[in-house]
């Protein structure tokens, strides 16, 4: 089992939980994970006290459906709303361990055509509203009241979501909302997650934004499973798209500050271990989170990678990484909870300093850096 200080995202409403030899119980004083001979106890990540305070504005985002069309708002899973109805500020957030991911937007142009989008994304599933513009006032409260929280406060913050409009690939509301954060909060690193822009001079405005770290992920490697998996993206971009705008966000943000993630399972190892081996070569930080099957997507019933498989496509990409002058990233240890990154193993090559690796204003360290996630 994990040591103490490892933190895991643990899937407890997937069907191929059903699967697995191991449960999470609480056996009346704590939470236990049970298996067929022995049992562990666990520290479950405490809720954000912020999470249930209502927006400002006082009515419900505006929830729309996997093609975009307005539907009456009501609770759901990620309890966005209070018992009133009014839209509470976790709408607008989510902590995902000791960093603030806010979602520029829930939808996304290509999820919206079938053919388009990527077969393991549930992002038009969610049932996530996309928020009225009257909560937009509540994002800088929301990032104090989640820096100062008593019980989980954060230390950076990640902008994503969907990439909404295929014209300037999302890249104008992340800007906007980087510099918006950055002038309120200017110590508090900050990194978005993108795709390949159509003009690299996004790259620069993004810095200039206070984008210290950016991730754009390559998710598959061949052509093939490109074309069945990410079919979307296989055809606006391409591998050799993904490679030049890696190439080019080196160039601007530095190394150790651009990251790219390849999951895990949905292609032969030696597919993933050829993309691991071309992001380090590049000098681009390789993610390898492995695939989990989610409810409603076209891949729900396929298994995820065996243990077994993990481990060694783990050894070999450290191997790689090493090879290189690498290790395999999120660099900041809060952010490996769904990664094939356990801290202190994962970081064997000579580039890896250890220590604090979340980049940090008010430490002097550059304004230009990179995470994902």
């Amino acid at each position: 089992m994990l040591a103490p200080d490892v933190s895991v995202d643990c899937p407890v409403s997937e069907k191929f939980v059903c699967d697995s030899p191991l449960e999470l119980r609480h056996d009346g004083n704590r939470y236990v994970i049970v298996g067929p001979d022995d049992m562990w106890p666990v520290d479950p990540v405490p809720r954000p006290r912020w999470y249930d305070i209502p927006c400002t504005d006082g009515d419900p985002p505006l929830r729309t459906d996997s093609d975009g069309r307005a539907v009456e708002p009501r609770a759901n899973r990620f309890g966005s709303q209070d018992l009133a109805g009014r839209a509470v500020i976790q709408s607008l957030g989510q902590v995902c361990g000791d960093r603030l991911t806010i979602s520029v937007s829930s939808r996304c142009a290509l999820f919206s055509n079938p053919a388009l989008r990527c077969a393991f994304c549930s992002i038009g599933f969610n049932g996530r509203r996309e928020r009225s513009p009257g909560c937009d006032g509540d994002i800088h409260p929301m990032i104090a009241l989640a820096l100062q929280d008593p019980a989980h406060p954060v230390r950076h913050v990640l902008i994503g979501g969907g990439t909404r409009d295929l014209d300037d690939r999302g890249y104008g509301p992340v800007i906007a909302l980087a510099q918006s954060i950055s002038r309120a909060f200017p110590a508090l690193p900050l990194s978005a997650m993108t795709v390949p822009p159509s003009d690299d001079g996004q790259f620069e405005h993004l810095r200039d934004a206070g984008v210290e770290e950016l991730a754009i992920n390559i998710e598959v490697w061949s052509t093939a499973a490109a074309a069945e998996h990410t079919p979307g993206k296989h055809r606006l971009f391409g591998r050799a798209g993904y490679l030049q705008a890696l190439s080019r966000a080196l160039e601007v943000f530095g190394a150790r500050r651009v990251r790219s993630l390849v999951v895990a399972g949905l292609e032969p190892m030696t597919d993933t271990l050829s993309a691991v081996e071309a992001l380090a070569r590049l000098g681009v930080i390789p993610v390898i989170s492995p695939f989990r099957p989610l409810r409603q997507t076209s891949l729900q019933d396929r298994s995820p990678p065996s243990l077994e498989f993990l481990l060694e496509l783990h050894e070999a990409a450290l191997a790689i990484c090493h090879r290189h002058d690498t290790c395999l990233g999120p660099l900041c240890e809060g952010c490996q909870g769904n990664t094939l990154t356990v801290h202190g193993l994962s970081d064997i090559g000579p580039a890896s300093t250890g220590e604090d690796t979340v980049p940090s204003r008010d430490r002097g360290e550059s304004a230009s850096q990179a995470d994902h996630g």
